[in-house]
């Protein structure tokens, strides 16, 4: 799963129903936004959102808003209405807000490898950036009470059916799975920071011990039990067999015993 910076400048589209949005996601949890992506050619559905807003005001820069890429892209007129068509694909978003959760000055504090003011809509973050982003999200969010409060258990599996049907995996799942288990391969011990320096730090794959895609529903995981990390080659031969292979299994495969 990629990660995209959409960008919301208030000077240039005034996002006049913007109160509405932030209550249907209060009340339905979700709400549906067409939005323009200059990288259209990387993107995919069910990858990750973030929208940044822009403009003069510095004290109103900030992510405001976090969702899922829902379709694929597709050629839509320019919001100024002047004939030319642009990329856009539809977000489906599970955050909004007003007022910056992250402002624009705790971004580049914090995260300086990343150009934070874009000239353009839905450009990629790379997955170290992206990664960081989504651990700050979760503190953010779950401060102002809109983030999931229980922290040992997490709803995953909730078939989204907009464009496309996905599974919902839960991003901040996945971060307290990381938390508690570390960055090693939970079946061979590989460690890309050990290996690959800084270019390979706080890189792995995160597997789910049951398939949520046999579930079919939604259900609580708790992630220091039920998501194990494993690095990509592991990960793919898990999944090599069906039903997929146990850790223990693959690791009597490869003479690992434990």
């Amino acid at each position: 799963m990629k990660t995209f910076l959409f960008a919301h400048n208030p000077k240039n589209w005034p996002w006049e129903n913007l109160s509405n949005a932030i209550r249907d996601i209060e009340e339905k949890g979700s709400r549906l936004e067409k939005w323009s992506v200059r990288s259209y050619k990387q993107v995919s559905v069910s990858d990750r959102a973030f929208l940044i807003r822009l403009g003069n005001k510095t004290q109103n820069k900030g992510i405001v808003g976090s969702g899922y890429i829902t379709t694929a892209p597709f050629l839509s007129e320019h919001w100024s209405n002047n004939g030319q068509m642009v990329n856009r694909v539809i977000i489906e978003f599970d955050e909004l807000s007003e007022d910056p959760i992250i402002s624009l000055q705790e971004l580049q504090a914090l995260l300086l490898n990343y150009n934070w003011t874009p000239q353009s809509s839905g450009m990629e973050i790379p997955n170290a950036v992206a990664s960081k982003l989504e651990e700050l999200w979760f503190e953010k969010t779950l401060k102002r009470g809109s983030g999931r409060i229980n922290v040992n258990s997490y709803k995953e599996g909730a078939v989204r059916s907009t464009i496309s049907k996905r599974y919902e995996r839960n991003p901040q799942a996945r971060l307290l799975c990381l938390e508690s288990n570390g960055y090693s391969c939970k079946v061979c011990g590989f460690n890309f920071g050990d290996t690959y320096g800084k270019l390979g730090q706080d890189y792995i794959h995160v597997h789910h011990i049951t398939p949520i895609s046999t579930i079919g529903e939604e259900y609580e995981i708790n992630p220091q039990t039920d998501l194990v990390p494993i690095c990509p080659n592991c990960h793919a031969m898990i999944h090599k067999v069906t039903p997929p292979l146990q850790i223990n299994e693959l690791q009597k495969l490869i003479g690992i015993q434990k």
